[in-house]
C-alpha cells in the first residue's frame, strides 16, 4: 500500500530519494576519506561509484516498489488516450478481452444496454426539468389545464425508456454476437 500513497505524493518521495542519495554519497566519501583519499578526490570517486544520480535514483525506485506504479498509471494515460482517438478499435479490444476473460454473452448484452440507457435517463431527466420550467410559461396561455400532472410526465419518461431500451437492445445483441477477431482484423 505505501507504493500507492507514494505514487501521489511525488514531489516529496523526490525529496526522499534525494536525501537517500546525499546519504549515501556522503557515508561513501567519509570512508574513502578515512582510507587516506583527498576529499575531492573522495568526493568524484564516490560519485562514480553510486553511478550518478538518476541511474541511483531509479534503483531506489525498484527497491521502494513505486516503478511499477508509474509504468501502470503511464499505461493507463496511453490506454485512456487511445480509447479517445479510436472508439471503435477500442470497445472491439475491449469486447475481446472480455470474451476471453469469460465473460458471458448475457453480461456484454446488459453493459451495452446499461450505456443505452443511461443515456436515456439523462435525457428524461433534462426534458422534465425543462417541461416543468416551460409549464410555467404556458399556463398564461391555456386555459383549464394543469401545470403540473404527473401522471402524463410519468407515463411519458416510462414510454421513453421503453423505447430507449428497445433502441438499445438490438446493438447490445449484436454487440454480444459479433466475433471479436473478425472485428479487430477490419479495424
Amino acid at each position: 500500500m505505501r507504493w500507492l500513497k507514494s505514487l501521489f505524493a511525488r514531489e516529496r518521495r523526490e525529496r526522499e530519494f534525494d536525501c537517500e542519495l546525499q546519504f549515501h554519497l556522503d557515508a561513501a566519501t567519509r570512508q574513502k576519506i578515512a582510507h587516506g583519499i583527498l576529499p575531492e578526490e573522495a568526493r568524484r570517486q564516490a560519485m562514480l561509484e553510486l553511478g550518478g544520480k538518476e541511474q541511483t535514483a531509479r534503483q531506489l525506485r525498484d527497491v521502494h516498489g513505486i516503478a511499477f506504479a508509474e509504468r501502470a498509471r503511464a499505461d493507463l494515460k496511453a490506454g485512456l488516450r487511445l480509447m479517445r482517438r479510436a472508439p471503435g478499435f477500442s470497445a472491439a479490444v475491449i469486447l475481446t478481452l472480455a470474451l476471453g476473460i469469460g465473460a458471458m454473452r448475457s453480461q456484454i448484452t446488459a453493459r451495452f444496454l446499461a450505456q443505452g440507457l443511461r443515456v436515456a435517463l439523462i435525457g428524461c431527466a433534462c426534458g422534465l426539468l425543462l417541461a416543468l420550467a416551460s409549464s410555467r410559461l404556458l399556463a398564461g396561455m391555456l386555459f383549464g389545464v394543469s401545470t403540473f400532472d404527473a401522471v402524463t410526465l410519468i407515463g411519458v419518461i416510462l414510454l421513453i425508456l421503453l423505447v430507449a431500451g428497445f433502441a438499445a437492445l438490438v446493438p447490445a445483441l449484436r454487440a454480444s454476437r459479433t466475433d471479436p477477431m473478425r472485428v479487430l482484423r477490419e479495424q
